[in-house]
């Protein structure tokens, strides 16, 4: 029996190196995008659409989440949401970079996330305004289980 793997397992070897190095080669510590991290980030995707993965639903436990509006202006303080421990259902849109602040040194913090939309936090069942997406660290995933698709 085959062992399943999920969109995090795809990423996690990456989101590890980022940990491990605080960067990856090319990836830089700026706050800007540059054509590497596009690169990486569009490597990912290709990987995740050839298995089936985008678009569909999962039921995920995580360590740690933020909910961020999905469009603003690159000028703009942004007000973001924090989770912990949270269990949803979401549909699996892209992998993204998430940067959180400005460290010292001018650096910021980055994690490679997985990004959702049409989530459901449980046990609630509340639901995301339809503005924001969900961002879930690749290393925050605890668990991550395929939903048969609902039409």
């Amino acid at each position: 029996m085959r062992e399943k793997v999920t969109p995090a397992d795809i990423a996690r070897p990456i989101a590890e190196t980022i940990i491990t190095r605080g960067t990856l080669d090319g990836w830089g510590n700026s706050a800007e995008n540059n054509p590497f991290e596009h690169y990486v980030l569009s490597q990912l995707e290709e990987t995740a659409v050839q298995q089936g993965m985008l678009d569909v639903p999962y039921y995920v436990e995580s360590g740690r989440s933020l909910l961020a509006p999905a469009t603003f202006e690159a000028d703009e303080t942004l007000s973001v949401y924090y989770f912990n421990d949270l269990h949803f259902r979401g549909e699996l849109k892209t992998y993204s970079t998430v940067r959180l602040g400005r460290l010292l040194g001018g650096q910021t913090m980055r994690a490679l996330c997985l990004t959702f939309d049409n989530v459901t936090l449980f046990p609630g069942f509340d639901s995301i305004p339809e503005a924001d997406l969900l961002h879930v660290p690749v290393l925050a995933v605890r668990d991550m289980d395929r939903l048969p698709h609902q039409q």
